[in-house]
């Protein structure tokens, strides 16, 4: 009895021990194991109390504990059945059928004190002379036990379905639990049959709830583990041998045999191909390896990832070795083209600009003694190109580009494609040929059917002297020397020097202070008059002048161009327009007929609509349009034709007066005189300074001015400071003259005073 006793007390510590454990756990189901197991152990403590205590009232409570813990047991055996079976009842109200069932049964039990309807005690002398009060059954403990037998057989019932329809892998979890909970119900039901004084059952169910506690959250089917385990080597695509102790192969998988060929079941092809690949020397003196290997297969270069790892037993006895082969032949190909793809231009196979610029940075690590140049280029407008004769005509200048580029390279250079249709060089200066170059860079042409188009590519270079900038910045600089030249049909090449890199910088400054200039009214109208042959003063050019706070009174060559490429001219023409409009508002007004003439600059007419503009001006200050002249270049012309003479033309039936500035100066000034029609055209002196051959120039300017008074369109001559100059222009026929003759550029309070008093 006491053995007994003990081993019942350990199984209660186990069982304790393993709701602890459950309780602890974050699976699902632990919770129903949890209860199962608490109610378990109030069984067994119940019964302990039996055995141990050999009085009257500890066993009547003790049985009352066996008896309420299995009710709650078997309800709790039922729900963790259910979770770990995986199953569900259709009807819902079933559960809570059960639920008030066992509620009502334990009611019963705990009521036995008062009706004893469930069960009395007896006392009975055991072999050794212990007492032991053994329960004797009434009518409502057949119930109890009919109910329990109900409830357990649906448990059963649970597992049974389950067992039909799992996976043979899982089979053993429920069939261990399914037995063991039968022999328990047998052993039970024996105890009660039998009138055996003590119940050794409870043996069985502290067995069942350690075991449903193992089979639910510590279980892993070996048979299951070692099929997967055996599957996925199997199947992987990697080549996995597997060697003895003597070094010969006892396994390889189906990797294996597609990657080498090898026909199932022949070892002894698998072992050499291990050797061939791993040495001897290496698997002896290596306890693990790793290397990426290239070998010869098939006449082929193969590379190939190896791993290789001795195994040892328990006691750390050599027992065999494991090797790993895969195949990353593609692998390493498809990272080098994506290296290559990451570090060259897809188009012409140079390097790309972050590539170019790493190795330009290797090159002059590498060489500090060596003198470098740093070449760029670029295609004249190659935009067009593309919208003319179309995106592959453009690839095919590109890559016939990249060509040249790469041929004129000495052995010791680095050149890539920069972006766009940018290249850039770098070589060591010795080598260079500036010859070369300047006829490289001319003999482009591109041949679509019978037409040749001449691809114009301007080079610039910077001569590499402070070594310790970023190549970016060297390209930078010999960008910048390339615009220099940019719209010079003579010069190709052009070199960076100091001086562009300030002019670079001022046009920074000039950039970014013009908004608040421009806010402050920095910028001033500066009036040059326009006198007749008689002297007498019929109007002014408007000319723009900016009194920076810094560099004091500035000339139109410091900042016009600057804004002319920025944009920002457009402003300042809108600008300098209502300031022209705002003084010959009031000259009207102070009676003064005088007419001022503004510049209109080619990029007003892509920005804005300059007819709007300069309309809604003169009709806002009550103007007539014939007193504000306008001033446009023959550049102006060279595109859009046809749009820019209808503007000119809606100017012109408004009254305005619409002038050619800088006539002469362009490439086909006759050829526009012909095509468009306007009120006067402006010549400039410095025609005639130019000139070695003063006498031929003079013949020509004469000719100019004889045309254009049989056009009936009067002339103006700028640039006039001498008065041989005056006295030439007068006997030519000249209308209007300006220049330092007659006054240079002066403030709006000076004009007025010198010619308006």
């Amino acid at each position: 009895m006491k053995n007994f006793m003990i081993v019942l007390s350990v199984f209660a510590v186990f069982v304790f021990y393993c709701m602890i454990r459950a309780l602890m756990n974050k699976k699902p189901i632990s919770r129903h194991i949890t209860w199962l197991l608490f109610y378990d152990l109030v069984s067994i403590i119940g019964n302990i109390i039996i055995i141990f205590s050999g009085q009257y009232k500890p066993s009547f409570i003790g049985y009352l504990m066996y008896l309420g813990g299995t009710d709650w047991l078997f309800y709790f055996l039922v729900k963790f059945s259910m979770a770990f079976c995986d199953y569900q009842f259709e009807k819902k109200w079933w559960q809570w059928g059960l639920l008030l069932l066992t509620i009502f049964d334990t009611t019963s039990v705990l009521l036995n004190p008062l009706f004893h309807h469930v069960f009395t005690l007896e006392a009975v002398v055991l072999e050794g002379g212990e007492i032991y009060y053994k329960l004797v059954s009434h009518a409502f403990h057949y119930v109890h036990l009919a109910f329990s037998y109900a409830v357990v057989a649906v448990s059963l019932g649970i597992f049974i379905h389950k067992m039909i329809h799992v996976s043979r892998l899982y089979l053993e979890k429920y069939l261990t639990i399914f037995v063991t909970f039968c022999i328990v119900i047998v052993w039970e039901s024996w105890y009660v049959f039998s009138k055996e004084p003590v119940d050794h059952s409870m043996l069985g169910y502290s067995l069942c709830g350690v075991l449903m506690y193992y089979f639910a959250l510590r279980y892993l089917p070996f048979f299951l583990t070692e099929k997967m385990l055996s599957a996925i080597v199997s199947n992987m695509s990697d080549a996995i041998l597997f060697l003895d102790n003597k070094g010969d192969c006892v396994y390889f998988n189906d990797g294996a045999k597609k990657l080498f060929n090898l026909q199932a079941g022949d070892y002894s092809a698998a072992k050499k191909t291990v050797c061939a690949i791993i040495s001897d020397s290496d698997m002896d003196d290596c306890e693990s390896l790793q290397v990426i290997r290239t070998l010869s297969v098939d006449n082929a270069e193969r590379i190939y990832e190896i791993e290789y790892q001795k195994l040892n037993d328990v006691r750390n006895v050599y027992a065999g070795a494991f090797v790993s082969i895969k195949d990353r032949t593609e692998e390493e190909a498809e990272k080098r083209r994506e290296q290559y793809l990451a570090t060259h231009d897809s188009l012409t196979g140079l390097y790309n600009k972050e590539y170019l610029l790493h190795k330009m940075e290797l090159l002059l690590r590498d060489n500090p003694e060596t003198e470098y140049l740093i070449l760029c280029s670029d295609i004249k407008e190659f935009k067009l190109v593309n919208d003319i004769f179309g995106r592959q005509a453009g690839d095919s200048i590109l890559a016939n580009v990249a060509r040249v580029v790469k041929s004129y390279a000495s052995d010791n250079s680095v050149y890539g494609r920069i972006g766009g249709d940018m290249f850039a060089l770098m070589m060591r200066k010795k080598d260079f040929s500036q010859e070369l170059f300047e006829r490289g860079s001319a003999g482009f042409v591109h041949k679509e059917g019978n037409e040749v188009y001449p691809i114009t590519m301007h080079i610039g270079i910077y001569e590499v002297k402070e070594r310790d900038l970023a190549p970016s910045i060297m390209i930078d600089r010999a960008f910048l020397a390339m615009e220099e030249i940019k719209d010079n049909v003579q010069q190709r090449v052009a070199w960076y020097d100091d001086t562009m890199r300030q002019s670079l910088l001022w046009a920074q400054q000039v950039t970014a202070s013009f908004e608040s200039a421009l806010k402050s009214m920095q910028f001033m109208p500066y009036l040059q008059a326009q006198v007749n042959a008689d002297g007498k003063t019929e109007g002014a050019e408007v000319l723009s002048r900016w009194l920076h706070p810094e560099h004091g009174l500035m000339g139109p060559s410091r900042f016009i161009p600057i804004l002319e490429k920025s944009g920002d001219i457009v402003r300042l023409d809108r600008y300098m327009w209502e300031a022209a409009c705002g003084i010959l508002a009031r000259w009207k007004r102070e009676g003064k007929n005088l007419y001022l003439s503004v510049n209109i600059s080619p990029k007003d007419f892509y920005y804005i609509d300059v007819y709007a503009e300069i309309s809604s001006l003169v009709k806002r200050y009550g103007l007539d349009p014939a007193m504000l002249r306008l001033e446009i270049t023959e550049s102006v012309m060279m595109n859009d034709l046809d749009r820019k003479m209808q503007i000119i033309n809606s100017f012109r039936q408004d009254g305005f007066i619409v002038e050619i500035d800088d006539f002469g100066s362009g490439y086909s000034s006759l050829n526009l005189l012909k095509n468009i029609q306007v009120d006067c055209i402006k010549l400039d002196m410095m025609f005639l300074r130019q000139s070695t051959d003063s006498l031929r120039t003079r013949t020509i300017l004469q000719h100019i001015i004889s045309m254009a008074q049989s056009l009936e369109m009067p002339v103006i001559t700028e640039g006039v400071e001498t008065q041989d100059q005056v006295d030439f222009l007068k006997v030519a026929g000249c209308n209007l003259f300006q220049g330092y003759f007659f006054s240079k550029p002066i403030t709006l309070e000076s004009f007025e005073q010198k010619f308006c008093s």
